[in-house]
């Protein structure tokens, strides 16, 4: 009986600091929340904000909002010294981003938005090429020293993408026979089949690259063990833009993702930093997050612990929203080269409800507290890093379940550990995938 009225009374305590620790948060939130008008926001941020040398901007892929959220924190911090963006692209991808900010040529943008959705097929939508066609209207206002160039930090994304960078910044003319015969895939011809079954290709005995590959996959992979046999007749021929080949050339493809971040930030944006110059990162949810989450470190934690880096780090939750999610259905069987592929599958989208943190499929911890502070707007914004703040003490917003299972925060961390700024962002609606444009 005892035991009983212990537990209960145990109970009954942690509960009543559950709901103090609760109504202490919410009081917090109440004093600093900042609503937003998104379409000409003020952003208030103290002094010691800009101070910071990386800022990181993460969220949930898929809705329309945090697209546009992305675009007015790029054009705010652009009036603060900010000139580098590194959205979640690789090296490549920023070559034709670049390429794009400086001619406005919309089959560049096309082009490098084709391959965004190999890295995240959530965004790839019509609000991301809207926000891009907005950037570079922003950017033909600024001064030339002032305009915002793209950094690509991101693990290598495909050969075709590749080669096709390699032969844009090719010499027109070369005597080393494999350099000059990149003059013929400068163009933004796509030849990639996406396949998402390859059992009957390793049965066969045959090679993956027999039954996939392209003539620019091929001829980016004989490019690539030319370079390593020969890399200093190579790096000579391609002159000014040598840096660019070694880049190429040197990219790790395997291994955690998150590192390979940290070895690309390392070379294209830890020189720039040094120099002065601040960079803002655009990554999803999990990488912006200084702290560990299922035992894995996420790029932001990694900056932090390997350089001498000043990041902060915002975050965007949504509610009442929907996400555009990527759906592989089943078609009916593909023959390539004599093999029969009988499970050949294609991909579509749909819009889903059920991802934006808070439904009872995904619930973050201390929605309830947000929601109850952000009424009257669609965005608002909350900074947590307060000298009163009791997110220094608590876990809140950084832990979270997904189908009955939660994410493991790392033991003793407390909110601002992981996350210095959330935004909350309601009802955001579904992107519209960007293969509706094409078809109109």
């Amino acid at each position: 009986m005892n035991k009983i009225l212990i537990s209960v009374l145990a109970a009954l305590l942690s509960t009543i600091f559950c709901l103090a620790q609760r109504s202490e948060c919410s009081t917090y939130l109440k004093k600093h929340v900042q609503r937003i008008d998104l379409e000409a926001p003020e952003f208030q941020f103290d002094d010691a904000f800009y101070q910071h040398q990386l800022y990181f901007f993460g969220f949930v892929h898929g809705s329309q909002k945090p697209q546009l959220i992305d675009l007015k924190l790029l054009q705010h911090l652009s009036r603060h010294g900010v000139r580098y963006y590194a959205p979640e692209v690789d090296f490549s991808l920023a070559f034709f981003f670049n390429s794009y900010l400086e001619s406005g040529d919309e089959q560049t943008l096309d082009y490098a938005c084709h391959y965004y959705k190999y890295r995240v097929p959530q965004d790839a939508s019509v609000q991301f090429r809207d926000k891009w066609k907005k950037l570079y209207a922003f950017n033909q206002g600024l001064p030339s020293d002032e305009r915002i160039k793209v950094l690509g930090m991101d693990q290598h994304i495909d050969p075709e993408l590749s080669l096709t960078h390699l032969a844009y910044i090719a010499p027109t003319q070369c005597e080393i026979a494999i350099i000059d015969s990149l003059q013929h895939f400068k163009n933004f011809q796509r030849d990639t089949l996406e396949v998402y079954s390859g059992k009957p290709a390793f049965k066969s005995g045959k090679g993956w690259d027999y039954f996939f590959s392209t003539e620019k996959s091929r001829f980016y992979h004989r490019f690539v063990k030319a370079y390593t046999r020969d890399s200093l007749i190579f790096i000579k021929a391609f002159g000014k833009e040598a840096n660019q080949l070694r880049h190429l050339m040197s990219q790790n493809t395997n291994g955690y993702r998150d590192s390979i971040l940290l070895t690309n930030f390392k070379k294209l944006a830890l020189p720039l930093i040094q120099q002065g110059e601040k960079v803002y990162a655009n990554f999803g949810y999990f990488h912006v997050q200084q702290q560990k989450i299922n035992k894995l470190p996420p790029l932001a934690q990694l900056v932090k612990e390997n350089t001498s880096v000043s990041c902060v780090s915002l975050l965007g939750l949504l509610s009442q929203s929907a996400c555009m999610v990527r759906k592989i259905r089943p078609d009916g069987p593909l023959m390539i080269k004599g093999v029969r592929f009988r499970k050949a599958k294609y991909a579509g989208y749909r819009s889903l409800n059920t991802y934006d943190g808070d439904h009872l499929f995904e619930r973050v911890n201390g929605m309830g507290i947000l929601r109850k502070n952000s009424r009257g707007k669609d965005l608002t914004l909350f900074p947590l890093n307060g000298e009163d703040s009791p997110f220094r003490k608590t876990m809140f917003f950084a832990d979270f379940s997904r189908g009955g299972r939660k994410w493991k925060v790392h033991k003793g961390a407390v909110t601002t550990d992981y996350f210095q700024y959330v935004f909350l962002i309601k009802n955001s609606r579904a992107n519209i995938p960007i293969e509706e444009i094409y078809s109109r």
